[in-house]
């Protein structure tokens, strides 16, 4: 079975200024400017590190005001995370949901997404490989 999870991501809005990005037996702490407003189970979008395994669509942690984890990939290295790292919240059309090998998953009935311009659709899948396609025909502007 694989879990499969769909978000749509605002670019135009980040978590702010990222102090530090930690990474400490593949799982990452990261420490943001000022209240980052998140709750945990929510997801994140990190981007731009030039550090294997920081950036990517995880599940968080909230530890505090300014402090969130979650776990990384268990080749990641630790250590501080290098680069210009940049981190928005994604918010789940499709939240974990189990699909069996070979098998299609469909999302219809009466689903509306409403998508500005700088918003992107993300998938995640609990395999290596998942076919994710996207078809949004009525109201196209």
């Amino acid at each position: 079975v694989v879990s499969f999870t769909a978000f749509v991501q605002d670019t135009s809005s980040t978590l702010g200024t990222i102090t530090s990005v930690i990474s400490s037996s593949d799982t990452a702490t990261v420490t943001t400017g000022a209240a980052h407003g998140l709750k945990t189970g929510m997801y994140v979008n990190v981007t731009g590190s030039t550090t294997n395994y920081v950036n990517g669509v995880y599940k968080i942690t909230v530890t505090g005001t300014t402090t969130f984890t979650y776990s990384q990939n268990t080749s990641a290295a630790n250590g501080t995370a290098a680069g210009t790292i940049v981190i928005y919240k994604a918010y789940h059309i499709v939240k974990d949901a189990p699909i069996p090998v070979s098998s299609t998953l469909k999302v219809i009935s009466g689903q509306k997404v409403v998508l500005n311009n700088d918003d992107k659709v993300l998938c995640y899948a609990s395999a290596g490989t998942v076919d994710a396609i996207a078809s949004i025909l009525e109201d196209v502007t």
